[in-house]
């Protein structure tokens, strides 16, 4: 009998415990705002790549995937303009427009100069044919430059994707035009993983410069037994 009762005492103090509780979460201020207000420290970052490949039909329903034919890097590339930059529905001007201050506005595959046949993915030399209101600009004034226009949009910053192999030195010299143009985070989407250079030079003479290694895969994770890749 003794135990029964216990047993009936701890069930009506936790049933009570547990009105308090709902009763206290029902008077929760409804309009709180539960978002943080200081910046995130996270490299949060929204990417290019595929508003560029939906710019390939220009919004047009998808009747058959030709990932060979139509949906091709080239034609992604190709996608990557001041217009659908800056232009009235620009990625930049439309995209995250309460949230964009946590986040880096990366511009992706087709950014760089494709007059340079050697290499081209891995310069930081914007195309000027792509972005005619940097023509007048020397080639590390025109990243500063677009660093800032994006950060006057709301955006954390620029960031930068790249992908190929560098000598060392060229590599410094890269780094050291980020440096100048305020640039703080990079993608490189395959390369420079045999010497690591961009990651030693940075932590050397601009470790403010977030630097992150991918290897892109298939949803099955196709490559999950090749050594040196970087997920």
């Amino acid at each position: 009998m003794k135990q029964n009762c216990k047993l009936l005492q701890e069930t009506f103090v936790l049933l009570l415990c547990s009105m308090a509780l709902i009763t206290h979460v029902g008077c929760v201020d409804k309009n709180r705002n539960l978002v943080p207000t200081a910046p995130s420290k996270n490299p949060n970052y929204w990417c290019t790549w595929y508003w560029q490949n939906y710019l390939i039909k220009k919004g047009q329903k998808v009747e058959k995937v030709d990932p060979k034919n139509i949906y091709t890097n080239q034609a992604a590339r190709d996608q990557l303009t001041e217009e659908t930059v800056f232009g009235p529905n620009g990625m930049a001007v439309v995209m995250l427009p309460k949230t964009r201050s946590d986040f880096y506005f990366l511009i992706d595959h087709g950014w760089q100069d494709k007059n340079i046949k050697e290499n081209t993915f891995f310069t930081s030399i914007l195309d000027k044919k792509d972005f005619p209101r940097y023509t007048n600009l020397s080639a590390k004034d025109r990243i500063k430059q677009m660093n800032e226009d994006i950060e006057q949009l709301g955006w954390r910053g620029l960031g930068l994707w790249f992908r190929g192999n560098k000598t060392e030195q060229e590599m410094r010299q890269m780094i050291e035009w980020s440096k100048y143009a305020g640039i703080r985070y990079w993608k490189i989407d395959g390369g420079d993983i045999t010497h690591y250079y961009a990651t030693k030079i940075k932590d050397v003479i601009y470790p403010e410069l977030i630097i992150e290694h991918i290897t892109g895969t298939g949803p099955l994770n196709s490559k999950w037994d090749t050594p040196n890749l970087n997920y």
